[in-house]
C-alpha cells in the first residue's frame, strides 16, 4: 500500500510499505478520508517524536477483513475508533479515560490514517472504542467525529449561559466548531479572533458577531469594546501561540472563564501570563485534552442531524500523493480543513460532497430561536439556541441515549464482499488491490480525476 510518513520538520514522503495484516480479534480498513488537524500541522512543521511512522487521527474507513473472533463487525461496515485506555487507573473509573496515563499505547500504538490500509487495534475493538458510522454520512464529515468531540469535551467544562460573551482566539476548524457549539447552547455576542483575513473570512458565515484580525488591531482593546469595557465571559484559545494565552487572560470579564484548548510546542512550552489579573479577577484557567468515548457518540449524533455541519467545516480534500500540498492549503488560512483520501481517484456509491443534510434544511429554514430535531430524536443539549444548559456528564449521557433510537434512512452502498464472489487464500488486502485494476469487475469505477 501507499502511506505518508513523516520525516521531520517540513518533510513528509509518501511511499510503498506493506500491506498491514489484519490483527487477531480487530479489523482491518480501507481508509476512506482522514483529516488534517493542528497537531498534524504542528508536527509538520516543528518536528515530532513520532519520526518515520504512519500519523493522522482523525479518520474514517471502510472494514475490509475482521479478525478471529470478532463480532458485531462485518466487511462493508464503515468505523473509526477512539484512542484506547486502560478501563482500570481512576481516571478511567471516573469517566475521564482521555488523563489515561497508557492512553493511546494499550494493545499497542496504533497506525495512522494517511494510508490506503489500516488496522484497528483488538484492543480497540474488545474495550469498545470502535464506532460505526452510518453509510450515508460523508467521508469527509465523519472525519469532524475526532475533533467535534474534542472541543464538545472542552465545551462541557465551560459555563455558557444565555447572553453570555465570548472570545475565540483562532478562528480556524477547531475555532469554528467552537463557535458553532457556543451558538447552540445560546451564547451572546461571539468575537473571533486570527492573524488571516482568510480564515475570519471564512468563519463569518457561522455566526460570528465580530471578527478582529490581531495582526492588525489589538484584539484585547476591541473585544473590550465590544463588551462594555467588561471584557467576554467565556475566552477559549484555539490556536497554537503562547501570546494569544496571554492576550486571553488579559480580554476576560471579571469571574470569566478561560478555555487553554492548544497546547504549545514540545521545544517551547511557556507561557507568560499576568497572574494578578487571574488572581484579583477571579479568573478560572481551564485545560481541556482529547475526549471519551461518549463524546464521540454525541459528535456523530449532531453531525448526523445537521446542528453541525460537515461540508461548511471541511471544504477541501486531496488524494494521498499530493498530502504536502494539503498541509500546505492548510497552513495558508485559505481553506479551513483539509481531507486526505486515499482513495481519491476512485468513484464510490456515497452521497456528493456538499449536498445539504435534512439538518442542513432545517438549519437554513428554522426561525431564529427554534429547536431542532430529527427523526428518532428528541431535543438535545445542542439543540439550537437552547436556552441556559450547562454540560454535565448525566446532561449529556441522556443525549448520547438518544442515539439509540435514531431512525434514519439508510443509503445502499455496495460493499466489498459483494464485489468477491469466493473467499480465496490471498487477504483481502491483496484481493482490494487487484479489484482496483479490473472496473469491468466491480462496482469501483475507476476516474482520470477526482470526484467534485
Amino acid at each position: 500500500m501507499k502511506a505518508a510518513f513523516f520525516e521531520g520538520p517540513g518533510r513528509i514522503e509518501v511511499r510503498e510499505t506493506p500491506d498491514p495484516v489484519c490483527p487477531p480479534g480487530g479489523l482491518l480498513t480501507r481508509v476512506e478520508a482522514c483529516a488534517i488537524c493542528g497537531t498534524d500541522l504542528r508536527s509538520f512543521d516543528f518536528g515530532s517524536r513520532h519520526k518515520g511512522q504512519i500519523s493522522g487521527h482523525e479518520t474514517v474507513g471502510t472494514v475490509v477483513e475482521v479478525g478471529e473472533g470478532v463480532t458485531g463487525f462485518k466487511v462493508g461496515d464503515r468505523v473509526t475508533d477512539c484512542p484506547v485506555t486502560c478501563g482500570e487507573c481512576g481516571f478511567c473509573r471516573t469517566g475521564v479515560n482521555n488523563l489515561c496515563p497508557t492512553r493511546g499505547r494499550v494493545g499497542g500504538v496504533a497506525q495512522g490514517g494517511f494510508a490506503e490500509m489500516r488496522p484497528i487495534l483488538a484492543s480497540a475493538v474488545s474495550g469498545g472504542f470502535v464506532v460505526k458510522v452510518p453509510p450515508e454520512l460523508p467521508a469527509e464529515t465523519a472525519t469532524l467525529i475526532e475533533p467535534l468531540a474534542c472541543v464538545i469535551n472542552g465545551n462541557e467544562k465551560l459555563d455558557v449561559k444565555p447572553d453570555t460573551t465570548v472570545a475565540i482566539i483562532g478562528s480556524g476548524p477547531i475555532g469554528v466548531l467552537h463557535l458553532i457549539l457556543a451558538k447552540l447552547r445560546g451564547a451572546g455576542e461571539i468575537t473571533m479572533v486570527d492573524l488571516k483575513d482568510e480564515r475570519l473570512d471564512q468563519a463569518g458565515p457561522f455566526g460570528a458577531g465580530h471578527l478582529v484580525n490581531a495582526a492588525k488591531t489589538d484584539p484585547v482593546a476591541r473585544v473590550r469594546e465590544f463588551t462594555g469595557g467588561v471584557g467576554a465571559d467565556v475566552v477559549v484559545v484555539a490556536c497554537v501561540s503562547a501570546s494569544a494565552q496571554a492576550q486571553a487572560v488579559e480580554m476576560a470579564a471579571k469571574r470569566g472563564q478561560v478555555l487553554m484548548f492548544a497546547g504549545l510546542p514540545e521545544s517551547s512550552p511557556t507561557a507568560t501570563l499576568n497572574v494578578n489579573l487571574i488572581h484579583y479577577n477571579e479568573l478560572r484557567l481551564i485545560g481541556a485534552r482529547s475526549s471519551v468515548k461518549r463524546q464521540w457518540d454525541l459528535a456523530l449524533d449532531l453531525l448526523m442531524t445537521g446542528k453541525v455541519s460537515g461540508p461548511g467545516v471541511v471544504n477541501a480534500s486531496v488524494p494521498l500523493e499530493r498530502i504536502q500540498e494539503g498541509f500546505e492549503m492548510v497552513r495558508s488560512g485559505k481553506v479551513l480543513k483539509v481531507a486526505v483520501k486515499p482513495q481519491h481517484h476512485l468513484h464510490w456509491a456515497e452521497p456528493a460532497r456538499g449536498v445539504p443534510s435534512e439538518g442542513d434544511r432545517q438549519l437554513a429554514e428554522a426561525p431564529e430561536g427554534a429547536a431542532l430535531s430529527h427523526p428518532g430524536t428528541t431535543s438535545g443539549p445542542y439543540s439550537r439556541m437552547s436556552p441556559g444548559w450547562h454540560a454535565s456528564s448525566r446532561q449529556m449521557a441522556s443525549s448520547v441515549e438518544n442515539l439509540t433510537a435514531l431512525a434514519l434512512p439508510v443509503l445502499r452502498i455496495e460493499r466489498l464482499a459483494s464485489v468477491i464472489p469466493t473467499r480465496s487464500a490471498r487477504s483481502v488486502s491483496e484481493i482490494l488491490r487487484s479489484t482496483m485494476t479490473r472496473s469491468s469487475r466491480t462496482i469501483i469505477a475507476m476516474s482520470s480525476s477526482p470526484r467534485p
